[in-house]
């Protein structure tokens, strides 16, 4: 039980419970009193009013009264609904009121106030220009969708105060001057204390953004296609082929031809012709003929690999995790207006690498701006996910499609998501149950998905119409994307490998010529 003194002090004691104030006052001051006492006048309490007649030896009567801040005259009211003698009881005056009514279920198109800004896909505004050449306002995106069903459910009508910054949605909140922010918020516990939060909307998505990482050239792209085991053995192969068939030859005929068989059947490797001369015993014949067919087999499974290794090249492993990006050692921005909830909400957990996410963060002045800055400062955005997705899908994706930052798999914070409210709010039972209808039916995702898939085609529509525009060349922009040019990146390894041989190349005719010298000199 509360207590609570809510006038003049020598007439007037209120006892507070949930549900019960009992009080004795002139009825018309329960109008004043009940209108201007934020609990008595929204939460879903009943004023029982000791009344007395002025007549000598009357028997004691209750009025029991309930606020209703919301009527159809717009007007907030003070009903009486019941009243109370010893002698009769409880004698209820009409059938349409109860005594505990649900103040939230109908607001009777009064206005509802509401802060959001501009946060694709949850909300999206813009001002248009109406038939009389006034401006308006105009709303799209999930949070818009599910809040429309919620006041046509509710009857009232949403009534946006424009902000700057979702700090100062926040701020507004705790001062109640807004009622709702119906954009998904992480429930953070050190903001409990100022603000409520509905019931559960989406898990809390928070995660991070990164460039893709770019491929830088290697040389061991030549090495890459075959295991280092199947190397192993080539070579291997290649050093006991020669012994093999030399042994084989040993004492015969051939001998002179020895030599040369050896070098031309380790040429097959290298996609060489077959020599003119091939040895006449069939013991030999049948040795060359399974190096043959080894070769054929090595070198058409190479090549095969090697294209795909040149066409669709490894790329570096990318940080999918919060550890990962830890170890990465990159710096991490946040949005202004979240930067500093974010970084204590990181800063109070017990995980050491949420606590080190926290020593790392820096602000930056928006999604937009933190996003270009990770595609070429090797540092993480940390936001919503969805958010971070559709940023990427307009503004960082390119005319073929491919996206110039990732989104990690794994969320870094394992909580909820939810629309910030005031606290005590007395609808927020009634509005609790509006959000799960549509979170239940499946709504909130379908509309989430459809605003995605928009905006994914209209970003790919608008990049191919910028593309065809500055090149003019629409079919050279399709052969561009089914069969891309090689780069250095793909074909460094070859150079490698051309290089070494060019010089030993030289080194043996060097060595040839002076030793040609000496011998004739």
């Amino acid at each position: 039980m509360l207590w609570a003194r809510v006038a003049d002090e020598d007439r007037l004691l209120v006892w507070v419970t949930k549900v019960l104030v009992v009080t004795r006052l002139p009825r018309p001051s329960l109008h004043p009193l009940l209108s201007t006492h934020w609990t008595l006048a929204n939460m879903n309490v009943m004023v029982v009013n000791a009344e007395t007649d002025h007549m000598p030896h009357s028997s004691p009567r209750c009025g029991v009264f309930v606020h209703l801040p919301y009527t159809v005259s717009g007007m907030a009211e003070t009903v009486r609904v019941a009243s109370w003698t010893p002698t009769q009881g409880l004698n209820i005056l009409s059938t349409q009121l109860t005594l505990y009514p649900e103040k939230g279920a109908n607001f009777h198109g009064a206005p509802v106030t509401l802060g959001a800004n501009t946060l694709p896909p949850y909300w999206q505004q813009w001002e248009v220009l109406n038939s009389e050449g006034g401006k308006e306002m105009r709303y799209a995106g999930r949070s818009w969708l599910m809040i429309e069903l919620v006041a046509h459910k509710l009857n009232f009508t949403p009534v946006q105060v424009l902000t700057n910054n979702w700090a100062e949605v926040m701020a507004l909140i705790k001062e109640r001057a807004i009622y709702i922010s119906p954009v998904v918020y992480t429930v953070m516990p050190h903001q409990l204390a100022f603000n409520d939060y509905t019931t559960f909307i989406e898990p809390d998505t928070l995660t991070f953004s990164m460039a893709v990482p770019s491929l830088a050239p290697r040389w061991q792209a030549l090495y890459y296609p075959l295991s280092p085991v199947v190397w192993f053995l080539v070579l291997l192969s290649i050093l006991v082929y020669p012994a093999v068939l030399l042994l084989l030859s040993y004492n015969r005929s051939e001998g002179g031809l020895r030599v040369m068989v050896v070098m031309e059947a380790t040429a097959t490797l290298l996609g060489q012709p077959l020599p003119r001369h091939l040895p006449y015993h069939t013991s030999l014949r049948l040795l060359v003929g399974a190096w043959l067919v080894f070769g054929v087999i090595f070198a058409t499974a190479y090549r095969g690999n090697l294209t795909a290794f040149l066409t669709i090249p490894k790329f570096p492993p990318r940080a999918e995790t919060l550890h990962q990006l830890i170890m990465t050692d990159a710096m991490v921005t946040v949005p202004w207006d979240d930067g500093d909830d974010l970084k204590v909400f990181f800063g109070e957990s017990g995980s050491p690498d949420t606590q080190e996410l926290s020593r790392r963060m820096y602000k930056v002045w928006d999604t937009e701006t933190g996003m270009r800055q990770a595609t070429y400062m090797n540092e993480a955005y940390v936001y919503i996910r969805k958010v971070l997705e559709m940023t990427i899908a307009q503004h960082f994706t390119s005319h073929d499609g491919q996206p110039q930052l990732y989104v990690a798999q794994e969320n870094i914070s394992p909580g909820i998501a939810a629309w910030p409210i005031i606290r005590d709010a007395f609808f927020k039972h009634t509005l609790d149950w509006c959000v799960n209808a549509l979170v239940e039916s499946g709504l909130s995702e379908k509309w989430m998905s459809d605003t995605l898939d928009i905006a994914r085609r209209d970003s790919r529509i608008l990049r191919r119409q910028e593309q065809e525009a500055s090149e003019n060349t629409p079919s050279t922009d399709v052969a561009r994307r089914v069969a891309p040019a090689l780069t250095m990146t793909h074909m460094q390894g070859l150079f490698f490998l051309l290089l070494p041989g060019f010089l030993l190349g030289t080194v043996s005719f060097v060595v040839e010529f002076l030793m040609g010298k000496v011998v004739v000199g």
